[in-house]
């Protein structure tokens, strides 16, 4: 409902009471007297608690709780109905790329988390090598990262230095969801990986004993990168 803490008690305290004074609801709710007038006048405001009088003494009455339900409603409606203008302005606002880092052997993996979290189709430069160097990222690359591309059908392009552990890789392209291009190895001999999908790129360096991942989120930086990757994948024969 919006109320802090002693709001909130001098509420309970109310309701229980049913009509009461400030000094009944006050000792109920543990909380001195001045302070639970000022309280008690801000819960009126919000309609949360009205006044009555009996036998000329002023007592207070805790709305209902269906009451409460109703106010929350039309606080509900009325933010709906200036959603429009909200995200108006916040489409003025030109939005800063986001960059994330992360290390490690976890940090590495936590980035290929990220790609399937979008669900968008990947393109990706990557190295393909029989010696890498974790065990444990090798493994979720090749079989929870997989099995979870392929359960949410996300489409992957992949542009990789030609070497026959690459052709081999290149021979499950249907079943696995991907199309592999290869380039000359040793005009290319690049061992990172770069990742694109959504409105993210990711840098992932692994090699060397080295686990660095780099997230950046903006809609610019993706979009020139995969024209970049559109316009090497396009001139590549096989």
């Amino acid at each position: 409902m919006g109320l802090n803490d002693k709001e909130s008690k001098i509420y309970l305290a109310c309701l229980e009471l049913g009509p009461a004074s400030i000094l009944e609801i006050a000792k109920k709710a543990a909380i001195n007297r001045v302070t639970a007038y000022y309280i008690i006048e801000s819960l009126r405001q919000k309609n949360l608690i009205s006044i009555t009088i009996k036998k000329k003494k002023n007592l207070f009455v805790a709305a209902e709780p269906e009451e409460i339900i109703k106010l929350l409603k039309e606080k509900e409606e009325a933010f709906i109905s200036i959603l429009p203008q909200l995200h108006a302005l916040n489409n003025l606002i030109v939005k800063k790329p986001r960059i994330r880092f992360y290390e490690g052997e976890d940090g590495i993996i936590n980035v290929y988390k990220d790609c399937l979290r979008d669900k968008k189709e990947i393109l990706a430069w990557g190295y393909i090598s029989d010696i890498h160097q974790s065990e444990k990222i090798k493994n979720y690359i090749n079989k929870e990262f997989l099995e979870q591309r392929i359960k949410y059908n996300i489409v992957g392009k992949l542009i990789t230095p030609d070497s026959s552990l690459a052709k081999k890789y290149k021979k499950h392209d249907n079943e696995e969801l991907r199309e592999t291009k290869l380039i000359p190895q040793k005009k290319y001999p690049f061992n990172n990986e770069i990742l694109i999908y959504g409105n993210k790129v990711a840098f992932l360096s692994f090699g060397f004993n080295e686990y660095l991942g780099i997230i950046i989120e903006s809609k610019g930086v993706a979009h020139n990168m995969r024209l970049i990757f559109d316009f090497f994948w396009e001139n590549l024969k096989y």
